[in-house]
């Protein structure tokens, strides 16, 4: 017997208890967007050979078929690396997911649209599912206005590719690309910026930023300016981050000093540091004036929109203003304001976790708008320094927790799969997806207004610690600011 059931997406579906299948799912997405299902697959005994493929499908769109793998953590199973595949077999008693991506372009037409899958062992047709998608009528915009930075690193693809020289840059440059293809800028180029090899990286339009390298020499460090001034949109996608996390007044002091010089070297890139803490500097100082006074783009850890965090010094608050109200200020001011999780903050917040529900991982770009930011950034894609295995051990920080799993790995070494680069993640398409509702509620923000967007938004994260864990409120959320966009901007 075959058990069988749809889900969307986000879902991390781990067992299947329905005594029934469920073979239908309804999908939204914009243009210029990707959504995804996840046909959840089990039987009682081995099956060989099958596939899944399309019997029915429509012009517009790219469609695409993984399949999903398991990764233990602490004994419990959970769905994360991403496999294209042509066939697959089911283990008797053994879950398996089938991930079914589709993609619109900004030239996909509006409408309904009725998508038919055929689950089949080579000869009979097993069972078959219909995926019901409307595409509203509009369309993301093609130069992204939301953020996303993440790191990917060589030292990674050479230890679990077994690679060198030419061949590690070949494999670096497939997951750079791949990171791209998810929405996702790469920190570090695949080449120095003063190399013309970078040039067709810093002018490709989905790279929105990328880091210099602040403790360079004082000439590399002006000749970086000097070639980013000579091309503004390379100029804009620049970042120069002196100093991460400062903690004590000794770090603090030391950002300060590198912002000094490089502002003399480098004046136009824009400066930048992460930060969880406030601590006092002095009796009318605290950390967050000195970095609102260095740095062009503030890089916030979640947590610190939560007054309770962030503010653990005795009258801080009263004397500075909620944080809030301190970041509206600095956007006011021409700042940016993005945010950032690592290896925390654990529950009640939410996080990238690969033993964490899905749906987590998308309320966190709702939060994000929420709280007024505009970028994301994860400090790595490809931490692999103290395991192996990835595919085995996602233990990733054993030296700061042993019980944080994904930390800084979203992507996997294919070879492991027999594929010549990167393989994705489950985490790293709720991340895309993420992004693209960052997307859709800034445009809305726009049309509808910013307190009727919120008033949605909040039934889905109220505030940073208190958020659905139901994906029919959260589909139904989503769906009517779809539609009421999609009214508003077609009257």
């Amino acid at each position: 017997m075959l058990k069988t059931k749809v889900f969307p997406g986000y879902s991390k579906v781990r067992e299947l208890c329905c005594c029934h299948n469920t073979t239908e799912i309804k999908l939204s997405m914009a243009k210029n967007e990707g959504e995804s299902c996840v046909i959840a697959l089990l039987s009682d005994k081995d099956m060989k050979n099958l596939t899944v493929k399309p019997v029915k499908t429509h012009d517009g769109f790219k469609v695409e078929v993984e399949k999903e793998y398991f990764i233990s953590c602490d004994g419990d199973e959970w769905p994360d690396p991403l496999v294209p595949v042509e066939s697959f077999d089911l283990e008797g008693g053994k879950l398996t997911n089938i991930r079914i991506r589709f993609t619109t372009s900004s030239q996909t037409e509006a409408g309904k649209y009725c998508f038919v899958f055929a689950l089949t062992d080579g000869e009979n047709e097993i069972c078959e599912y219909t995926v019901r998608v409307k595409v509203w009528n509009f369309a993301l915009p093609e130069k992204r206005t939301v953020e996303c930075a993440m790191d990917v690193g060589r030292a990674g693809i050479e230890k679990l590719h077994k690679v060198s020289g030419e061949k590690a840059q070949e494999l670096y440059e497939k997951y750079f690309e791949m990171l791209l293809s998810y929405r996702v800028s790469p920190f570090t180029l695949p080449y120095d910026p003063l190399d013309e090899r970078a040039d067709k990286y810093m002018s490709d339009p989905r790279l929105t930023c990328f880091m210099l390298k602040y403790d360079a020499d004082d000439e590399v460090v002006k000749a970086y300016g000097e070639k980013l001034g000579s091309n503004p949109d390379w100029n804009k996608k620049a970042y120069l981050y002196p100093l991460d996390e400062p903690t004590t007044k000794e770090h603090v002091d030391t950002l300060v000093e590198r912002c000094e010089r490089l502002r003399k070297l480098c004046p136009a890139v824009r400066l930048t540091s992460a930060f969880f803490r406030n601590i006092s500097i002095d009796e009318n100082t605290d950390q967050i004036s000195v970095l609102l006074s260095n740095l062009d783009l503030i890089l916030p850890k979640i947590t610190c929109f939560d007054d309770e965090f962030i503010y653990r010094v005795p009258g801080q608050k009263e004397k500075f203003g909620s944080f809030a109200s301190r970041m509206e200020k600095a956007q006011a001011e021409g700042k940016q304001i993005w945010q950032y999780v690592c290896w925390e903050p654990g529950k009640p917040y939410v996080n990238m976790y690969v033993n964490e529900d899905g749906l987590d991982h998308r309320i966190l770009f709702w939060q994000q708008h929420l709280v007024g930011a505009t970028g994301f950034l994860y400090w790595h894609t490809n931490y692999w320094r103290l395991i192996n295995d990835p595919w085995e051990n996602m233990a990733t920080v054993p030296d700061l927790s042993p019980n944080v799993f994904g930390d800084g790995s979203m992507l996997y070494n294919g070879n492991k799969v027999g594929i010549d680069g990167p393989c994705a993640s489950v985490r790293l398409e709720t991340v895309r997806d993420g992004m693209e509702d960052c997307e859709m509620l800034l445009m809305a923000d726009s049309v509808l207004g910013r307190e009727w967007v919120l008033s949605k938004l909040k039934a889905v994260t109220l505030d940073l610690k208190t958020y659905t864990e139901s994906p029919e409120l959260f589909n139904a959320v989503r769906n009517e600011i779809g539609n009421e966009l999609e009214k508003a901007l077609n009257k």
